[in-house]
């Protein structure tokens, strides 16, 4: 049994607790209303639940789709740590369905990618009762999460993504996903762990073994950087040099979007600036989270045509 990650996960829900003392993880946003603890998987365990946020207003047109996925080293957090940073994306004007995934060690890599795609098929059956475009979709997430929505990205503009999702899911989600916002992400799971990030090792051995004989292979596999290509979608990236993981990940794999011509926004912050370390996001009101949520509201509005 992986103790230590477990006992990562115990310091981490003390710290979340304490943290709600501090910031206000469910700020009022005014004009935003919120669907919670909705089931999408009807027999599925107790994280396959999301959250919607969309607006008061009504109108027959029909807001373009964004679907978060949490941070928190595929093992920890929720998505109730979240709620502020999806109601903000909502005020920009777009229906936001915030996801729970199962959580490692109990559950692999694979449930996760699982789980993934059950959300964003659910998230593409329901939005319009939420006044969504479900033809209209983003992909975000923070850390982990950022790695989900990349790899998902990743595949279904790949020949790869069939194997994985069936082929008409790997169709469906080709058309659907026109963008992603990727914070301080994590994009090459094999070089990850020389980062120096907090527990990185732990975090990744909960996935898999890394001194077995298919650790590497294993890691490659779920790698968004093994399967992305020039078709991948319209990308807002943020991410601070002071966080261990912006060279090696956020850093590279903007390289590599850039190299493949993909349409590309970022919001890189310098190392002088404490501000912008890891998870920054979810602190609401920091300078480096409104420039980013300013970022991220003209990149969306190029791409879905504001």
């Amino acid at each position: 049994m992986n103790f230590k990650i477990y006992w990562i996960k115990f310091k981490t829900a003390i710290g979340v607790f304490l943290s709600r003392f501090i910031y206000n993880f469910n700020k009022f946003v005014p004009g935003v209303k919120v669907r919670r603890n909705i089931r999408y998987i009807q027999n599925g365990n107790r994280f396959n639940k999301l959250d919607v946020f969309y607006s008061k207003s009504e109108s027959d047109f029909k807001k373009p789709v964004i679907i978060y996925f949490h941070g928190g080293g595929w093992a920890a957090y929720s998505k109730s740590c979240y709620s502020t940073v999806c109601k903000r994306l909502a005020s920009m004007g777009y229906v936001v369905f915030n996801c729970n995934y199962s959580l490692t060690p109990r559950y692999t890599m694979s449930r996760i990618v699982s789980d993934t795609v059950s959300a964003i098929i659910f998230a593409h059956k329901n939005a319009a009762k939420f006044g969504g475009d479900p033809d209209r979709v983003c992909l975000a997430g923070d850390s982990a999460g950022a790695h989900i929505s990349a790899l998902i990205s990743s595949l279904a503009t790949s020949k790869e993504g069939a194997n994985w999702f069936g082929e008409d899911n790997q169709k469906l989600f080709a058309e659907i996903i026109k963008a992603n916002l990727l914070f301080y992400g994590v994009y090459d799971l094999n070089s990850v762990v020389f980062t120096g990030f907090p527990n990185i090792k732990a975090y990744i051995n909960a996935i898999t073994d890394l001194n077995g004989p298919t650790a590497p292979a294993y890691l490659k596999k779920y790698s968004p950087i093994t399967y992305t290509t020039g078709n991948f979608p319209a990308t807002f990236m943020s991410s601070g040099a002071i966080d261990p993981l912006h060279e090696s990940q956020s850093m590279v794999f903007s390289e590599m979007l850039k190299k493949k011509n993909v349409k590309l926004k970022k919001v890189f912050f310098e190392p002088e600036e404490y501000r912008a370390m890891h998870a920054y996001l979810v602190v609401d009101g920091l300078k480096t989270t409104e420039l980013t949520f300013e970022g991220v509201e003209a990149f969306l509005n190029e791409v879905f045509g504001k």
